[in-house]
């Protein structure tokens, strides 16, 4: 099962984030931050099925999630993503080879 997040990359990671309505009169103006506390600047956050590569993000949302079997499948999920990545050669866990 593939899990759709709230991400937001900041070019080092890749952070799950959640948001809230500014105003109930625009239902398409949110205000979104990370899970770790970093503001995301306007239109810069995305839905998506990639890992989040944030190591704090990745505590937080662990220990709140942790007894629950979706978080545990998509924990393990994310370990072999990791394990595939360093498999494949790459030196980092964004897919860039720095050579």
């Amino acid at each position: 099962m593939k899990i759709i997040n709230h991400l937001y990359d900041d070019k080092k990671y890749i952070h799950l984030c959640e948001g809230s309505r500014i105003h109930e009169n625009s239902p398409d103006t949110y205000l979104v931050w990370t899970k770790c506390g970093i503001d995301v600047p306007a239109g810069e956050s995305f839905k998506s099925d990639e890992c989040i590569t944030c190591p704090d993000c990745c505590i937080l949302i662990r220990n709140r999630y942790m007894d629950t079997a979706e978080f545990r499948q998509s924990y393990e999920d994310w370990l072999n993503e990791l394990n595939r990545r360093e498999n494949d050669g790459r030196s980092d866990i964004s897919g860039n080879n720095n050579q």
